[in-house]
């Protein structure tokens, strides 16, 4: 399904008259020292991304929230590795049991070192995009600025896919 949302578009056209919906994200992040060396950190990450509807009046259907949590690699620096991504129907009612949508992405685990013997990758950041059923986004969040302006990079990206600091995609597998 995501295969064919990709090939329909150029670049997503921003709403013209969008539903006022506020997006976020609140990440779970637990590191500790574990692993084969005194100094190797394990680090669990989560993501769970948040819809409000701030129209009381006004439901707010047929959207789609689709997302991406990135990790930097230790090795380069200016790559990061796609470590969950996803898409959640959004349907949000104008009452208050139903106004707010919230949505859990994968426990990830990543284990790195940046002393001695450098490798693996750390939790970065992540990148939310709503999305109506006309194909216009509707709601651009991300914890860095610059992924907030190339967000239309981030639908080229899967879980396991690398990109650059810009969210272009690398070409082949670095590591």
């Amino acid at each position: 399904m995501m295969t064919a949302f990709l090939e329909s578009r150029a670049e997503l056209p921003m709403a013209k008259n969008p539903p006022r919906v506020e997006i976020g994200a609140s990440r779970t992040r637990f590191t500790k020292v574990a692993g084969g060396d005194w100094d190797d950190r394990l680090q669990k990450v989560q993501i769970e991304v948040i819809a409000k509807n701030l129209d009381f009046n006004h439901p707010a259907n047929g959207l789609k929230l689709h997302y991406w949590v990135l990790a930097e690699s230790l090795v380069d620096r200016k790559t990061l590795k796609v470590i969950d991504n996803g898409v959640v129907d959004v349907n949000l009612t104008s009452d208050a049991s139903g106004r707010e949508m919230r949505q859990k992405g994968e426990m990830v685990t990543l284990q790195w070192d940046d002393t001695g013997a450098i490798f693996g990758e750390r939790y970065k950041g992540w990148v939310i995009v709503l999305v109506n059923d006309k194909q216009e986004v509707v709601a651009v969040k991300a914890n860095v600025p610059s992924w907030q302006q190339n967000f239309q990079r981030a639908f080229e990206l899967r879980t396991g896919a690398w990109c650059g600091l810009d969210l272009k995609p690398a070409k082949g597998a670095r590591f």
